[in-house]
C-alpha cells in the first residue's frame, strides 16, 4: 500500500492510495464551525486530484462528534457532491457501535445511498479496508 497523506489536522486526516484508487478520511473531535477545518475542502479536492474516477472511499468517522447544521451545509454537503462529482464507486463507512448518538454519519449515508454508490458500515478499519479489498 502506498498510501500519501494529503493534510492531516487535529480534526481530519485526508490520505490517499492510487494504487487503490482509494480516498481515506478520517474525522476527529467536535467540529464547532468551519473555521475548525478551515482547509478541509480544499484538502479534499486535492486528495481527488490524485484518484481516477470511480474511486472506493474509507470513511472513518469513529471518534468524531456529532456537528452543527452550519458546518453540514458549510463542509459535509460539499465535501459529499465533491464525491459525487468524481463518481465515488464504493464506500466503507467506518461508524461508532453507538450510531444513536452518530446523526452525522446518518446524513452522510442518506447522501450517498442517493448517490446510488455501493455502501457497507464497519465498526473497525481492517474489516472495512478487508470489504474494499475483496469488492473491486
Amino acid at each position: 500500500m502506498t498510501t500519501f497523506i494529503v493534510n492531516e489536522t487535529s480534526f481530519y486526516t485526508i490520505a490517499v492510495d492510487p494504487s487503490k484508487n482509494r480516498l481515506y478520511l478520517i474525522s476527529k473531535g467536535f467540529w464547532s464551525s468551519k473555521d475548525d477545518v478551515p482547509n478541509y475542502l480544499e484538502d479534499l479536492a486535492q486528495a481527488l486530484e490524485k484518484l481516477e474516477p470511480g474511486f472506493d472511499l474509507l470513511n472513518d468517522s469513529t471518534e468524531v462528534e456529532t456537528t452543527p447544521e452550519d458546518v453540514n451545509m458549510q463542509v459535509i454537503f460539499p465535501a459529499v457532491k465533491m464525491l459525487q462529482a468524481k463518481q465515488l464507486n464504493r464506500t466503507a463507512q467506518v461508524v461508532p457501535k453507538d450510531l444513536i448518538s452518530n446523526l452525522n454519519t446518518e446524513l452522510l449515508l442518506d447522501d450517498v445511498r442517493r448517490a446510488e454508490t455501493k455502501l457497507m458500515q464497519f465498526d473497525n478499519i481492517a474489516d472495512a479496508e478487508k470489504w474494499l479489498d475483496g469488492n473491486s
